[in-house]
């Protein structure tokens, strides 16, 4: 949904209020996804209680949904790679037919999934604009997360950062609103692999050295 289509659903709902209240309108499906802001969360609340629409949450595909996705595009080769696309996307479901479309164009549809995919298509564009909205200090702290490629303290990666833990907890709780961790690592490891695609090799080499002294965690 962009703005256009935002305004001009505001003003179909406004006309047929009438007609909702006899079950006769029309239904309109409008999405959103959670890291735009066309229409805020009081807005969406103000439609749903004046009884003109329901909000119905969307959550990401489970492995096994990832697999018959796969399996419908008739490819075998793609429900084989079926778990690993499915920790590579989160199970997002436009990042899951994007993945596949960029496997099947690319044909690297032998052997194993490849390593170090870059996001394609539109997942890098969504990607990068999530992490464009980040605080530096957010943003720091997810370059440690990708460069390390496994989960990390607050504490160890306080340390890399020379800064406190302390510091580190709202720049964790905005990655969190970002959609862009899930428990302690990455929602999908396209987050991860948009992050190095775009360090440069300077900083990647002093984070990675920073890293291999990082305190162990007890």
């Amino acid at each position: 949904m962009d703005r256009g289509s935002s305004e001009l659903s505001l003003y179909l709902l406004a006309q047929l209020q009438d007609d909702m209240s006899t079950g006769r309108s029309p239904l309109i499906i409008l999405s959103q996804r959670t890291d735009e802001t066309i229409w805020s969360g009081e807005r969406i609340r103000q439609v749903a209680d004046a009884g003109l629409g329901e909000l119905i949450q969307l959550d990401s595909l489970a492995p096994q949904e990832v697999r018959t996705l796969l399996r419908s595009m008739e490819v075998p080769a793609l429900e084989r790679m079926s778990e690993d696309i499915a920790r590579y996307t989160g199970g997002n479901p436009l990042f899951v037919v994007e993945t596949a479309r960029h496997l099947v164009e690319s044909n690297t549809l032998e052997g194993e999934f490849p390593a170090g995919l870059p996001p394609p298509g539109r997942a890098r564009s969504i990607i990068q604009k999530r992490l464009a909205r980040l605080s530096p200090e957010a943003f720091r702290l997810a370059q440690v997360l990708a460069v390390a490629g496994v989960d990390l303290s607050l504490e160890q990666a306080a340390a890399v950062l020379e800064t406190s833990a302390e510091r580190l907890v709202s720049a964790w709780r905005e990655m969190e609103e970002a959609a862009l961790v899930r428990g302690a690592w990455f929602s999908h490891d396209l987050v991860g692999e948009a992050l190095l695609a775009e360090l440069s090799p300077s900083i990647r080499g002093l984070l990675s050295a920073r890293l291999a002294r990082r305190p162990t965690q007890a």
